[in-house]
C-alpha cells in the first residue's frame, strides 16, 4: 500500500469516526427528546459507519500481513563464512531477486507485475490491489538489493560488531540454527561400575538418568528513525551508522541477558540461575560460596577455586567486572607485597588470578557490596550456550511516517547454563 492511499484510508477512517460522534451526540439528544424513530435511525447509520472503519482498518492491517508473510519467505542471513544463505523459501527469494537485480523484465512496470504474480501465486488470500500496491513499494525509494531485505554489507557489519562487543560469545559455545528452539539432553550422572573377577556373578549396574533443557531464542528489535531530507544531505554512509549503532547496542543488551537475564522474554543468564550453598551437584543450580568477611580476600579465591572439579579445571578462567578485579590486584600479604606482580600488568601481561585467565564483564557487578554476585569461576563452554536463530534481518518503511525512514532491525537468540556443574559463584557476605 503505497502513501497516498495509506492516506486517503486514515483520511475515511478520520472522517468517518467525525460521523460516529456527531451522530452519536445526536443519539443522546434523540434519547431526551424519547423519539425511538430517530433513535432507530441514527443507531443504523452509526453501526454502517463502524462497520466501514472496521473494514478500513481491515484493509491496512491484511496488507501489511501480507508484506510480512512475503518479507519471511525472501529473508536471509549470513553464515559462518560470510556468504549469503536463504532461510526463507529459495525459489520465492529467487524471483524477488531476479526481479529486482537483472535488466529483464527492463521497466519498473514489468517488475511490479512480475512482482504481483509472485504474490499472487505465494499469497493466494491476498487482493489484487494489496498485492499491486506492496509490488510498487518494494521497488520505491529502497535500495538495489531490494526494499525489505538486509543489505549483505550492513548484516556483515551488525554481526562484526555483537561478536566484539558481546565477549561472553567468546567464552561460550555459541550454536546455530534454523528453529525456534533447540532440545539439549543433559547427562549428568555416571554408570554405575566395579570390579569382578572372571566367573563372578554380575549384576545389573545403574544407568545414568539423561535429562533434557530446551533452549527458546527471543527477538530483539531496533526501530531507528530519520528524516528523508537528513538523509538526503547526510555526507556519511547511513547504512554504515545504522549498522554501527545498532551492532553495538545489541550487543550490550545481548551481554547483559547473558550475565543476569530471567529467561523471560530474553536469555537466561548465568548469574540468574538457582544457586545452592553446599557444593554437592543438583542439576539446574549453581554453587554459590560466600566470602569470608565484608571484603574479597586470597582465602576466598582459594577456595572458590578448589571447589571446581578437575574435569573443568583445564579450560577454566575467571569472569569479573573489571572493578573487582582492581581489588584483587591491590591485595598485598602481611610483609605489605602484591600478591599480583603489578610490574607484569603494566608490562602488558594478561590478567590472571592463581594461573588462570580472567574475563571482564561491565555487566557484572562492580563494587563488593553485600549480597553482589561478584566472581563466576568456570569452564564456559560447557557451562553456557548460546543459540543463535538467525543474523540480522532490516526491513525499511517510509509509508507509515511520511517524510521519515524507520528501519525496523531484529534478532533472533537464547542462551542457558547447561551444565551448572562446570562453574561456581563467589558472593559478598
Amino acid at each position: 500500500m503505497n502513501e497516498e492511499q495509506l492516506k486517503a484510508l486514515t483520511d475515511k477512517i478520520e472522517g468517518l469516526k467525525t460521523g460516529v460522534e456527531k451522530n452519536v451526540h445526536d443519539l443522546q439528544e434523540a434519547s431526551e427528546a424519547k423519539n425511538e424513530e430517530l433513535k432507530t435511525n441514527l443507531s443504523a447509520k452509526i453501526d454502517e459507519q463502524l462497520g466501514k472503519i472496521e473494514e478500513m482498518a481491515k484493509k491496512i492491517d491484511d496488507s501489511d500481513a501480507a508484506r510480512k508473510e512475503l518479507e519471511l519467505l525472501i529473508s536471509r542471513k549470513q553464515d559462518e563464512n560470510g556468504t549469503d544463505e536463504v532461510i526463507g523459501d529459495p525459489e520465492v527469494a529467487a524471483a524477488f531477486t531476479k526481479g529486482i537485480r537483472t535488466g529483464s523484465p527492463s521497466t519498473k512496470e514489468q517488475k511490479v507485475a512480475g512482482m504481483v504474480e509472485l504474490i499472487r501465486l505465494e499469497l493466494p488470500h491476498v487482493s489484487e490491489d494489496d498485492a499491486l500496491n506492496q509490488a510498487k513499494s518494494m521497488f520505491s525509494g529502497s535500495n538495489p538489493d531490494g526494499g525489505y531485505l538486509c543489505p549483505v554489507a550492513m548484516a556483515k557489519s551488525i554481526i562484526t560488531r555483537l561478536f566484539e562487543s558481546s565477549p561472553m560469545r567468546d567464552y561460550a559455545t555459541v550454536v546455530k540454527t534454523t528453529a525456534g528452539s533447540m532440545v539439549f539432553p543433559i547427562d549428568d550422572e555416571s554408570f554405575g561400575v566395579g570390579w569382578t573377577g572372571e566367573v563372578d556373578t554380575r549384576s545389573e549396574s545403574d544407568t545414568a538418568q539423561i535429562g533434557e533443557k530446551t533452549i527458546h531464542t527471543h527477538e530483539m528489535y531496533a526501530y531507528p528513525k530519520m528524516s528523508l531530507q537528513l538523509l538526503e544531505d547526510s555526507n556519511r554512509n547511513m547504512d554504515q551508522y545504522f549498522a554501527e549503532k545498532v551492532g553495538d547496542n545489541f550487543a550490550r543488551l545481548a551481554n547483559t541477558a547473558f550475565v543476569t537475564g530471567n529467561g523471560v522474554g530474553r536469555p537466561f543468564g548465568f548469574l540468574a540461575k538457582t544457586t545452592r550453598a553446599t557444593n554437592t551437584y543438583a542439576r539446574g543450580t549453581v554453587y554459590e560460596r560466600d566470602t569470608d568477611g565484608a571484603a574479597i580476600d586470597a582465602a576466598d579465591l582459594i577456595d572458590l577455586q578448589g571447589s571446581l572439579l578437575e574435569g573443568y579445571m583445564s579450560k577454566a578462567m575467571w569472569l569479573m567486572n573489571r572493578a573487582i578485579f582492581t581489588d584483587i590486584a591491590q591485595l598485598v600479604d602481611s610483609n605489605g607485597a602484591f600478591l599480583i606482580n603489578p610490574r607484569l600488568l603494566f608490562e602488558g601481561f594478561k590478567p590472571q588470578i592463581l594461573g588462570h585467565k580472567v574475563g571482564f564483564m561491565s555487566d557484572m557487578p562492580n563494587d563488593q557490596t553485600t549480597g553482589g554476585k561478584v566472581i563466576a569461576f568456570g569452564d564456559w563452554k560447557k557451562a553456557y550456550t548460546i543459540l543463535d536463530r538467525i543474523g540480522i534481518m532490516a526491513i525499511r518503511d517510509m509509508l507509515t511516517s511520511p517524510g521519515f525512514l524507520k528501519v525496523h532491525f531484529r534478532m533472533r537468540l537464547g542462551a542457558d547454563a547447561l551444565n551448572t556443574d562446570a562453574y561456581k559463584i563467589l558472593a559478598m557476605k
